[in-house]
């Protein structure tokens, strides 16, 4: 069976599907160094405009201008190189720049449409990463398998509650948590099942499954039961 989680709680599922990528990694070309962006291709280089202020959209970038722009900024409109550690005002500014030099073109990681992520891949902390930046907000997942404890026994008493005669339940929590530990014996958001002790009778085990015995019936619905 599977599932839709949102991206939030994906981590360490298994995609029941391919992923592709919702846009392009990263969406414009981007300045890999605080500099000038300028067109390579144009000389006489001045200043013009604003900084390029990170994270806003790319404005057109005028004829021979030369405008600063940060790490990670989006690069001007008509802009394909960012001249580093040189004085603007200097004579030989620019003149050996090349295109795309101090630049991450758009797409360079992920084109829209390609695929990032086969069916199967568990999700890791990278992977889930991944899924964020290409704005992938919701998945579909294989449900993970759930287990549920069943402690039989004249014997056995609830653990941490007072029994004159008997045993506690304790191997009930220990198997609870052993399961807790297994990256795939829980659907995120379920909780620990553990059901109410009986006594070794068939009778007792069955009526203790039943929906009318367990106020809550999602406890009932495990695909294990120990």
């Amino acid at each position: 069976i599977n599932v839709g989680v949102s991206t939030d709680n994906s981590f360490g599922c298994e995609l029941a599907e391919n992923v592709v990528c919702m846009e392009d990694i990263p969406p414009y070309d981007v300045s890999l160094r605080d500099g000038w962006a300028i067109c390579s291709s144009e000389g006489n280089h001045t200043l013009t405009g604003e900084p390029v202020k990170n994270g806003e959209q790319p404005a057109l970038l005028q004829k021979n201008g030369a405008c600063w722009i940060n790490t990670g900024g989006y690069l001007p409109i008509g802009a394909d190189a960012v001249v580093s550690d040189s004085d603007p005002q200097a004579l030989d500014f620019a003149a050996d720049v090349y295109p795309y030099e101090n630049v991450l073109p758009k797409g360079t990681e992920w084109t829209k449409g390609s695929l990032i992520l086969k069916k199967g891949t568990v999700l890791g902390a990278g992977a889930q990463a991944l899924l964020f930046e290409a704005g992938i907000e919701n998945i579909r997942v294989w449900k993970r398998p759930s287990a549920a404890i069943l402690a039989t026994g004249h014997e056995i008493a609830e653990a941490g509650a007072r029994s004159s005669a008997g045993r506690h339940s304790s191997n009930a929590v220990y198997l609870m948590n052993l399961l807790s530990g297994i990256r795939r014996s829980f659907t995120p958001g379920t909780k620990r099942i553990r059901l109410p002790i009986v006594w070794k009778c068939w009778h007792k085990v069955l009526t203790s499954l039943l929906p009318s015995e367990v106020p809550d019936k999602a406890r009932v619905m495990c695909c294990v039961l120990l």
